[in-house]
């Protein structure tokens, strides 16, 4: 009963937006709009083929499609910051990056050179969804086999505490099931830090192809996690400081809050421009 009048409750808010002609914009971030049965039927791995069952069910993937179906109705554009999510979206949904960091207080730190253990980074919000278990198996089973490294999860700390953390860290492995980085990624790339995740291919069609050609991600997969490890721990340390710089200057081109709150303001005043309510073109 609460879940109907909490849908209508939304349908009365939305009319009342448009009635008094107030543009709306909605931003997808996650599960928000991710929907289990959409994820089994399209991919071969995500998030829905290693979560706990009702992490999604067929309730709450058809409230999600409703809830998109209606904000297409109302809103301006609908934007998201997953690829994958463009595939249950509607055709005028738009990709835009993470903006959530300042570059002026994300500074980089870098990889170290000195000759010590890799100190390969995690930080599991959610073990499953994260793939936390497949990961710390693989190194599990590269630490038997002798290959020298620390781990470092981060798991349960204040914001703080965390970011010391990450700047200790040389490398962070982010996730190997959603097939995209999460905002963790933007933070450890803005300090320079190369960090290994699983990139769905078939997603790739919805970004820039210009985004796509600068991806300088550790790439990996649930599949390959313990060789890419192994090919990871053998590395020379000047390369992954080079992956480093190259994961920093990603962040200050695609994951820029300024530029990216420019184009949002574009589309917000193009919308009020539609309904008479916006600056004219040219300042007029």
């Amino acid at each position: 009963m609460g879940g109907i009048y909490l849908q209508m409750l939304s349908v009365v808010e939305l009319n009342l937006y448009r009635l008094f002609r107030r543009p709306m914009f909605v931003h997808y971030q996650g599960d928000d709009a991710r929907q289990g049965d959409a994820c089994l039927a399209l991919f071969t791995d995500s998030i829905a083929h290693h979560v706990e069952p009702g992490y999604y069910t067929t309730e709450t993937d058809a409230l999600k499609r409703l809830m998109i179906k209606r904000m297409e109705r109302y809103c301006s554009v609908v934007y998201s910051v997953n690829p994958d999510l463009m595939h249950v979206l509607g055709e005028g949904a738009r990709f835009i990056p993470y903006c959530h960091i300042s570059l002026e207080d994300w500074r980089p730190v870098g990889v170290t050179l000195e000759q010590r253990p890799l100190r390969i980074g995690h930080a599991p919000s959610h073990r499953r969804a994260k793939g936390t278990d497949i990961i710390l198996a693989a190194l599990q089973a590269l630490a038997t086999e002798g290959f020298e490294f620390e781990l470092v999860l981060v798991e349960g700390l204040s914001n703080e505490a965390a970011r010391q953390k990450y700047e200790q860290v040389d490398i962070m492995i982010d996730q190997i099931h959603a097939g995209w980085y999460g905002g963790l990624a933007v933070e450890l790339m803005a300090m320079a830090k190369p960090v290994m995740v699983y990139i769905r291919e078939d997603d790739l069609g919805f970004i820039p192809p210009e985004m796509r050609e600068d991806l300088p991600f550790v790439r990996t997969s649930s599949a390959s996690i313990k060789e890419d490890l192994r090919r990871l721990l053998a590395m020379p340390r000047e390369t992954l400081a080079e992956i480093g710089r190259k994961s920093r200057g990603y962040v200050e081109t695609w994951h820029d809050p300024r530029r990216i709150a420019l184009e949002i303001k574009a589309d917000y005043d193009n919308a009020l421009r539609r309904l008479g309510l916006g600056p004219k073109v040219g300042g007029e």
